[in-house]
């Protein structure tokens, strides 16, 4: 599993979802929510075959105007396991997962941001990736994230940039 997805995150996320009897009823009579919870339980559990299967049938059941911030998600993990997972490694395609997840969240979320960051690194558009991923700690507020996750790339995609 990524450093990116830790397993604090995807436990609380799966709490969330699996609250209590009631709520876990309902979960499970609705299709899409369903996916989503065995989704995030999978890539929680480090099967992340299983885990971009679920996000493919999340991002295909969701509706993009109602349920816009889990497909938000859903997009976003399937990104960042296509770009982290050697037998899924697709950067192509994270990339175009990224960029729509980050359309769905108007540019504006430091994970999303984050995740197409990482895109265009791997693509070797690095001058891309740093402008990007310094949006990202522009609009990070979570002051763990910005310390653990964002500034440590900020600084590496500085290093390829200067030494083109």
């Amino acid at each position: 599993m990524s450093d990116f997805f830790t397993k604090d995150f995807l436990d609380w996320l799966a709490t969330r979802l699996d609250k209590d009897a009631e709520e876990k009823a309902a979960i499970a009579s609705n299709p899409f929510m369903e996916a989503f919870r065995q989704a995030l339980q999978s890539h929680r559990d480090q099967e992340l075959i299983q885990a971009a299967y679920g996000y493919q049938q999340v991002i295909q059941l969701g509706d993009p105007r109602s349920e816009k911030h889990f497909v938000a998600i859903a997009l976003n993990n399937l990104a960042w396991i296509f770009l982290t997972c050697k037998t899924l490694y697709n950067k192509e395609e994270a990339l175009r997962l990224a960029f729509r997840a980050n359309q769905f969240r108007d540019e504006m979320d430091p994970e999303t941001l984050h995740t197409l960051a990482e895109c265009y690194f791997q693509k070797g558009d690095y001058e891309k990736a740093l402008a990007t991923l310094k949006k990202a700690i522009e609009q990070c507020e979570d002051f763990v994230y910005k310390q653990k996750y964002l500034l440590p790339r900020e600084k590496a995609f500085q290093r390829y940039v200067t030494e083109r």
